[in-house]
């Protein structure tokens, strides 16, 4: 099929080390990839801070730059939990989505989605660090204030809010700023960045 996208689901860490370690070595192994993926879905749910996520997609990015794959998108998933081991309060982590958000919508490293790990979770045990992910109750799907944290980003950069959505470029992977509709006008610029007919 060759109109098939072709994405690597890469965890952070794991049998191949580190995810840019990973693409490389995945590269190297298969040739043929060079040039041909599409996207890269990395999740991390270990990292806590807004500097130590974009320091991992700053180092996907360089790997996908090096392996000739310089046009494929970043979708990144990021959670933590708010009970057990390595928790953070709802409050710190309400703090973290907005940050990363932010960040995401606004950065030149090419990440094209945003995956909140996890939209519920069982909420049982204290002691199973994986029941306390959710951003949502589990029972009645009211949101945390990382739900709502999230849901407010979302509205703010899909036009769903009274509130405009900050527009200069977070330089993170040292390229040119985004141009996602491909019109040669930089996404900074454009009140409809999507749209290769509306201009500045």
């Amino acid at each position: 099929d060759p109109g098939a996208d072709a994405v690597a689901s890469l965890a952070e860490t794991g049998s191949g080390g580190k995810a840019d370690a990973y693409i490389r070595s995945m590269v190297a192994a298969s040739p043929e990839l060079r040039g041909n993926l599409d996207a890269v879905y990395v999740q991390t749910t270990s990292r806590r801070t807004p500097a130590s996520i974009q320091a991992l997609v700053a180092d996907v990015r360089a790997a996908l730059d090096e392996t000739g794959n310089a046009d494929a998108e970043i979708h990144l998933g990021f959670g933590a939990p708010i009970n057990g081991v390595g928790s953070m309060s709802d409050g710190a982590r309400a703090a973290l989505y907005s940050q990363v958000s932010d960040w995401a919508a606004r950065s030149d490293c090419g990440v094209e989605g945003l995956i909140a790990y996890t939209w519920t979770s069982a909420q049982r045990s204290y002691w199973n660090t994986w029941d306390w992910f959710g951003i949502a109750n589990v029972n009645t799907a009211a949101l945390t204030a990382t739900g709502v944290a999230y849901r407010d980003s979302a509205a703010t950069f899909t036009g769903l809010s009274s509130t405009p959505a900050p527009r200069a470029t977070l330089h993170t992977c040292n390229r040119p700023a985004p141009d996602r509709d491909g019109d040669g006008y930089p996404d900074e610029a454009e009140d409809y960045p999507l749209d290769p007919t509306r201009h500045p």
